[in-house]
Parts: C-alpha cells; sequence; structure tokens
C-alpha cells in the first residue's frame, strides 16, 4: 500500500512538499513546471496523462453539462436596461470553467487514488482562491471517501501585493472616461465613426482596410491591448484613431439594488435546484453544492455586477459616438452586450470570429463547440462573417441563430499567400539556408490550463507537451524532416520551462516571436490537435495533419492515416495513435508533394472571391 499520495501544482511548491517523499510516495505533477523541479532533484513521478485522457475529457465534459444546462433556465431573469443574453452567456461560460476545475480535479483525484489506494494524500494549502484550488478540491474529496489528508504549508515566501484604494480608483477611471467622452466630440468633428470592439487579433488592419473604402472616417477602440498602448496614443494624437482606454464599472445605488435583486432570486432558484436529491451536482462522491453556491455568491455575483456597469458605460458611448459600423472579434461580457445593444437600436454591428469551428457529428465535441460559439461566432450582433466554408455549415447547425450572415472570406485570420509557401528566401531568412532545403513541419495548437480547461475540443497543457514529444521523436526517425513548433509563452508556462518540457534533439526549433503568416506560408504541412491555425493553414492551401493518440477528436475530418490501411492523398490528415504517427508522416514525405498539393481541391476549405471590405455598406444595406 502506498503511504502518501502528493500532489504537487508548481514548481515553487517542491520545497515544502520533498520532506513527504519516500520510497513508498507517489509524486503526482499537475503541471510541467513542477514536473522539471522534480526531475532536476531526482524524484519520481507521474504527469496527469497517466490519470485523465479520454475517459476524463468524457465525464468532465459529461457531467458539466448537466448541471450547467440544468442551472441555465434560472439565468433567464438576471437581466439590466433590456439585456439578458449577455449575463447569461457571460455567466454560462465564467461557472463552467470553474466547473470543469472542480471535476476534472476529482477525476484525476480518483483514478489515482484507485490506482494506489494511499494512506494520505499530501498538498499545499492554498488559501488564496479557495473556491478554484486544488487543495480545497483534495479536502472535499478527502472528506466524502475517508482518506486522510495532510496539508503542507508553502515555505516560499509570496510576494505582496499592494492594494490601491478601490473608491479612488473608481473616482480616477470615472473621471478619466468622462474626460475621454468629451475630448472625442473635439476630435471627431463630424466625421463617420466606426467603432471595434478592441485593437486586438487583425482587427486594426481589417478597420484599415474598411476606412480605404469609407470617407471621412474615424475608428474608434472600446480597448487597447498593452503591447499596442503606445501606436494608440499616437494614433489619438494625430486624430487617426480613438481609443477609450478606461470603461468605468460604476453603478447608480438604486440601479444596482433592483439588479441585485433579480440576481439573488436567481441564487434562490439554483440553491432550491441543488437541494433536488435527483440534481447531478455529486461527482465520485462529493457534492459539488457548496462550491457552486460560493461561486455564485461570490466571484460570478461580481462579474455580473461589473458588467452591469460596463453596459451603462457602453451605452453612453454609443449615444455620443454614434457609429456607423460595429465590428467585434469576440462576444463575451461586454463583447456580447455591444452586440446585443446593437440587435436592439438596429445599429449595423458585424462579429469576426477570431477562432476556428467546426461541424462535429458526435456528441461531446457538438455539444462544447456550440457553448464555445456564444463567446465568438454565435451571439446577438445583427451579422456574423463568414469567413470559411466550413464556418458557414457550423452556423447551419446551431440552434437560435440571430445573426445575418455575410460570406467575407478570411478578414482576420491570417492572410492567405498562395506563391509564399515557394519562397525559398523567406524559408532561409526564418531557419537557414541548410534547413530551409529540408520538408518543414509547421506544430501550432492551443492547450488549455486546468484553471481555463475545455474538455474535448483542447488539449491539457500534459497532452500539448506529450504530443510534441510523440511528434519530436517521429520526425527525427526520419531523414530531411524538421520540425518548427510555434509557441506562445504564457504566465503559467514559460518559454524555459517549454523548452525543458521537451526531449533533446536536433530535429526542430521552437519560435516564440516574428510572423506566424511568414512560418505558415514557409511550411509544407501544418500539425495540431485544435487551432485557429488549421483553417488559417488551409485557407493557404497547406495540407494540415490533426493529431490526437487518444483518437476522439478530429478538428475537421481528415483522411486517417495508419501502418496498416490503405492511405489517400488528401488536404486534411488525421493520426489517430502514437504508434500510426511516424509511418504516417514518412508517407506523406514520400506521397504528397508541392506537385500534388497543386492538384487538390481545396474548395471545401476556401471561398471563392467573396470577400468584399466595403462592409459599412453592405450592412447598411441590410440592415
Amino acid at each position: 500500500m502506498t503511504k502518501n499520495l502528493i500532489f504537487i501544482e508548481n514548481a515553487n511548491q517542491v520545497d515544502s512538499i520533498e520532506q513527504y517523499v519516500s520510497k513508498d510516495s507517489i509524486v503526482i505533477a499537475m503541471h510541467p513546471s513542477a514536473g522539471i523541479e522534480l526531475s532536476l532533484r531526482g524524484i519520481k513521478f507521474e504527469n496527469t496523462t497517466s490519470f485523465f485522457g479520454i475517459d476524463g475529457h468524457t465525464e468532465t465534459l459529461e457531467h458539466s453539462k448537466l448541471i450547467v444546462e440544468g442551472l441555465r433556465p434560472f439565468l433567464k431573469q438576471i437581466s439590466a436596461d433590456g439585456i439578458q443574453q449577455s449575463f447569461e452567456k457571460t455567466w454560462v461560460v465564467y461557472f463552467q470553467i470553474n466547473l470543469n476545475f472542480w471535476l476534472s480535479m476529482l477525476f484525476i483525484i480518483n483514478k489515482s487514488v484507485e490506482k494506489y489506494n494511499p494512506n494520505n494524500i499530501i498538498i499545499i494549502n492554498n488559501s488564496d482562491n479557495k473556491n478554484n484550488s486544488l487543495s480545497e478540491v483534495i479536502k472535499r474529496y478527502g472528506e466524502c471517501n475517508d482518506i486522510s489528508v495532510q496539508y503542507s504549508k508553502n515555505t516560499r515566501a509570496r510576494k505582496l501585493s499592494v492594494k490601491t484604494d478601490n473608491f479612488f480608483l473608481q473616482l480616477a477611471v470615472k473621471l478619466f472616461f468622462e474626460f475621454q467622452l468629451r475630448l472625442f466630440s473635439i476630435i471627431a468633428r463630424n466625421r463617420n465613426t466606426l467603432l471595434a470592439l478592441s485593437d486586438s487579433h487583425n482587427m486594426p488592419r481589417l478597420i484599415k482596410s474598411i476606412t480605404n473604402n469609407f470617407d471621412n472616417s474615424l475608428p474608434i477602440y472600446l480597448g487597447v491591448q498593452k503591447k499596442s498602448l503606445k501606436i494608440r496614443v499616437i494614433e489619438l494624437l494625430k486624430g487617426k484613431t480613438f481609443s477609450f482606454l478606461f470603461i468605468p464599472k460604476h453603478i447608480p445605488n438604486y440601479l444596482k439594488t433592483i439588479f441585485l435583486s433579480k440576481y439573488d432570486n436567481c441564487v434562490i432558484e439554483i440553491r432550491s435546484w441543488l437541494e433536488d436529491s435527483n440534481n447531478p451536482a455529486i461527482f465520485y462522491s462529493v457534492n459539488l453544492s457548496n462550491a457552486i453556491m460560493s461561486f455564485t455568491e461570490g466571484e460570478l455575483k461580481q462579474r455580473m455586477i461589473s458588467l452591469y456597469g460596463e453596459i451603462i458605460s457602453l451605452n453612453r458611448i454609443l449615444t455620443i459616438v454614434k457609429p456607423k459600423g460595429v465590428f467585434a472579434q469576440h462576444s463575451l461580457g461586454i463583447g456580447y452586450a455591444l452586440g446585443e445593444v446593437c440587435y436592439q437600436e438596429n445599429i449595423p454591428g458585424l462579429l469576426i470570429d477570431h477562432g476556428s469551428h467546426t461541424p462535429q457529428t458526435a456528441l461531446s465535441p457538438s455539444y462544447a463547440w456550440s457553448v464555445h460559439a456564444h463567446t465568438l461566432f454565435n451571439s446577438m450582433y445583427p451579422f456574423v462573417a463568414i469567413q470559411s466554408p466550413w464556418a458557414k455549415k457550423f452556423l447551419k447547425k446551431q440552434d437560435m441563430v440571430v445573426s445575418k450572415s455575410i460570406t467575407t472570406g478570411p478578414i482576420i485570420h491570417a492572410k492567405p499567400s498562395l506563391n509564399a509557401s515557394l519562397n525559398f528566401e523567406m524559408r532561409c531568412k526564418l531557419f537557414g539556408r541548410k534547413l530551409a532545403r529540408k520538408r518543414i513541419i509547421l506544430h501550432a495548437s492551443s492547450p488549455r490550463q486546468w484553471q481555463t480547461l475545455r474538455p474535448w475540443i483542447y488539449e491539457t497543457v500534459d497532452e500539448y507537451i506529450h504530443n510534441i514529444n510523440s511528434t519530436i521523436k517521429a520526425v527525427e526517425a526520419i531523414p530531411d524532416l524538421y520540425l518548427c513548433i510555434r509557441f506562445r509563452p504564457k504566465n503559467t508556462l514559460s518559454l524555459k520551462e517549454f523548452e525543458m518540457s521537451l526531449v533533446a534533439s536536433d530535429c526542430y526549433g521552437i519560435y516564440a516571436e516574428g510572423s506566424f503568416e511568414e512560418f505558415l506560408m514557409s511550411s509544407d504541412i501544418l500539425i495540431s490537435y485544435s487551432s485557429t491555425t488549421i483553417e488559417e493553414a488551409l485557407q493557404s492551401h497547406i495540407p494540415v495533419l490533426q493529431y490526437d493518440p487518444d483518437g476522439k477528436y478530429q478538428h475537421i475530418q481528415g483522411e486517417v492515416l495508419s501502418s496498416d490501411g490503405i492511405n489517400k492523398l488528401s488536404t486534411v490528415y488525421s493520426v489517430l495513435t502514437d504508434n500510426d504517427l511516424k509511418e504516417a508522416l514518412k508517407w506523406w514525405k514520400e506521397n504528397h508533394n508541392i506537385d500534388i498539393n497543386r492538384t487538390l481541391d481545396w474548395t471545401q476549405h476556401v471561398f471563392g472571391d467573396e470577400e468584399n471590405e466595403d462592409l459599412v455598406k453592405i450592412m447598411d444595406i441590410k440592415c
């Protein structure tokens, strides 16, 4: 029998846990950073791929669906100023993310307990975010399953956060907002305004192309990225664009009282539903009702209050700005509210999905993408951009579609450039002349941390690293192939941690900077699990290989390559086991060359010449 089952979330916790490690202990690293530190200290461990897998994705998603859809009817009463859908969809997104964390952690804990039957479970006591912490999940699991839980304090000192007086901060934001509104009236000078939700995801490129067809125009951004703040300020000073740097969340007291009364009524109904003996809030003996209520009455309540405050400010902006056209790249929170107001006030508003949505035949991914689409693609905007045939097919399968479709082609996705893949000089610039002569495989995917897990349709971080390591080993075994790994560093996974998580080899390189379009157009094939990059590659006539060693998911139905089957040429391939990957890449290298690529039929992925950048005129006519 195993004495201790030890869970470590990150590298900072290893010092605090090391004293409990013995020959009869099992250590489970919940994140690659923890695994790296354990390896450096010579401590054996397992990561989550040993416990989650296809069953973890399936059970998490199915149980999450039961709870979310059971609660959804109660959310209809959360409304303000004629806005309802924005609150419901935003509530569901944040609730389900928190719920998925609880369910996935309980699944992993239970699987590890079943395997090792420990006397104790040991975890760092995390009191910073009690409702959404692994220590709290383990505590509840131990109580409900009669397993001793032992807590260790984190010996590494935490950084003290400097708290700013909330009243004065809110006052400063409110005063600056009033200044912005007055400044706008000076800068606008009767110009035609075009309002964009933010300057992320290539929106400035689209806005620039639209203004070329729209006289005397003034682009306005509701939000600005930190990295582009300097550019937007310079444009503002030159009168080229205008940006609202802060959106106040202030609500007059009498309106706040009315709103909270509605929210509290919703909470009462949720509590009553959870108290019913038939509710599905019990998972591996743990009743999640208290955790659900704590999150609903705490963080979610504050999010809804903040959203209402933003909606009040948004209405003031729209009254003064009076946009000729509105453009948004997502529909979450104020992004959804912007579309809902446009729909009600007959303002031409276009939602342009910065993600990728494809129709699915299986129930689990169909549901997951349907819910996800509410934040990106299927919302209350009067119009929605159809950037690919797959997006068109996906939207046709959705319920309650209110937006009118405008076929645009890829207007914020990576721009296709069909001749760029032949540009040898570009390949030399990116990879050097020697590597440029090899067949280039580009890897780009979109993993999710446990705290933002979207089961089934995205990899976990451990799965992401496992799949890349499998790809490295397969590429290494085949001459004249080079793997270009496109990586986006995050606070939760740095470039250094990522590098240390991969197996050593000369057959690949990690590229965290530079234009993605250049890397894409310099590659011979894209390999991914699930990402917008799949459709971006297909738009540029670059074949795609989808790799899921669990065999559960294909973002687009592809030609399945296997070592014992008859493989056929295609624009999209799928490899569904670890064992088939090397032979699949070898077959592709030998059979799918540039000349073959030109003869393939790409029409199921790419529109013809439908793109029309005079979108304001189109929306005005159709509105």
